[in-house]
């Protein structure tokens, strides 16, 4: 699979209570491999994705996760790196290709 590991703007960054909350634009490229809790790498560690909106993920970052990584540094309008769950680019490949398939043998 070719690398889709890009940089993206943090849009949205808030501390609530233990958690906090982060909200990233993604480009349409990367949306394919992206549902409601799938999984996505910020900065290298990998995260549930709380919810899919238009060209935005949200994630919630747990205390643990917190305690240890520098994700809750982050503040809105930060770069980070994002890359899609390669299970999620697995099965993306897999269905693009039973299509492929399908269509050979349907002629």
């Amino acid at each position: 699979f070719p690398s889709h590991d890009t940089t993206h703007l943090n849009l949205y960054a808030e501390k609530v209570g233990d958690n906090f909350f982060l909200e990233v634009a993604l480009q349409n490229e990367l949306l394919k491999y992206t549902w409601k809790k799938g999984s996505i790498t910020l900065n290298g560690v990998s995260l549930t994705i709380n919810e899919v909106n238009e060209n935005k993920i949200s994630v919630c970052l747990i205390p643990e996760t917190l305690l240890r990584t520098n994700l809750g540094e982050l503040i809105a309008g930060d770069h980070i790196t994002v890359e899609p769950d390669y299970f999620a680019k697995g099965l993306f490949h897999f269905q693009q290709e039973s299509i492929k398939n399908f269509q050979k043998v349907s002629q």
